[in-house]
């Protein structure tokens, strides 16, 4: 059985502190048939969760993400590259693979447009 939180409609949204059961099973987030269609601000604080899967269209007007201390899941997914209006991700507390992770989407959004429009911000 999935279980999602109430962020559909949202435009903003704080997830934090203790594990993130999107699936009781494991700790996958998995929102690769799920759309948020208003949200702009996903921040994930303190969040346990191995695996994060989503597509293009699950956060197609986000602006902004926001991790904080989350050593439990290896990368932001790639398909992040493709949201057009993603502006800044910021990192705290990471790993060096998350970080490693936002910088390839950064490249890769630079290659397909040729412009530098995402923002990386790695805070310790």
């Amino acid at each position: 059985m999935t279980k999602y939180y109430k962020i559909e409609e949202a435009s903003k949204s704080l997830i934090t502190g203790g594990l993130l059961s999107w699936k009781s099973e494991n700790s996958c987030l998995d929102v690769t048939s799920v759309e948020f269609p208003a949200l702009k601000y996903l921040e994930l604080h303190f969040v346990r969760m191995e695996e994060w899967k989503a597509s293009e269209e699950s956060f197609h007007v986000l602006e902004e993400l926001s991790i904080r201390s989350d050593y439990f899941y290896k990368e932001i997914p790639s398909s992040f590259a493709d949201i057009s209006t993603l502006r800044l991700i910021k990192l705290f507390d990471y790993t060096d693979s998350l970080r490693v992770s936002a910088m390839n989407i950064k490249k890769e959004i630079e290659e397909n447009t040729g412009c530098d429009s995402l923002q990386v911000l790695l805070l310790s």
